[in-house]
């Protein structure tokens, strides 16, 4: 029995930590027309999306995004412009 529940927390942990790193930052707030740029598409940001390194936002004026880093730290961005 020990050794089934061992096996079960092993999988669980390693399993989660491999699906946690498949972003950089997530998108937890969104105000105004902000758009994010993957590669050469350019579309409309959304709450709730998940940012890869390579990825571009554009922030446009009067704008607001609040993101979290996958280390847990947040960040704000305000200022128009590309990020």
């Amino acid at each position: 029995m020990k050794k089934y529940l061992i096996m079960t927390l092993l999988v669980c942990l390693i399993g989660g930590h491999a699906f946690s790193q498949g972003y950089t930052f997530k998108v937890l707030a969104n105000r105004g027309e902000n758009k994010i740029k993957t590669g050469s598409e350019t579309k409309p940001l959304k709450t709730g999306a998940s940012l890869k390194a390579e990825d571009e936002l554009i922030v446009s004026s009067n704008a607001y995004i609040g993101l979290v880093h996958s280390s847990g730290k947040t960040m704000e961005l305000k200022e128009a412009g590309s990020h």
